[in-house]
């Protein structure tokens, strides 16, 4: 199984994108759900990997350096505020 976590654009950082720096990694204990801890975004991401093809389900936790109230601009986001 791979997970590919995309580049976000933004302004105000050192360069055009930001990278998702992945610093957590957990499986729930009912080996339903895989949650990643972006640490420069400050989100945590959940993926349903019950089947072949994980899928996002949902970003429970978003806070820190995307925060509405940071130096930064998410230019094309789905799930990050902008």
């Amino acid at each position: 199984m791979v997970i590919r976590q995309e580049w976000t654009k933004v302004e105000g950082w050192a360069l055009p994108e930001l990278p998702p720096l992945i610093t957590d990694i957990l499986i729930s204990l009912d080996d339903r759900f895989l949650y990643f801890s972006n640490w420069l975004r400050g989100d945590i991401v959940q993926y349903d990997i019950r089947h072949a093809r994980p899928c996002t389900t949902e970003a429970p936790y978003q806070d820190q350096a995307m925060h509405v109230s940071a130096c930064l601009l998410c230019m094309a986001c789905t799930t990050l505020p902008k």
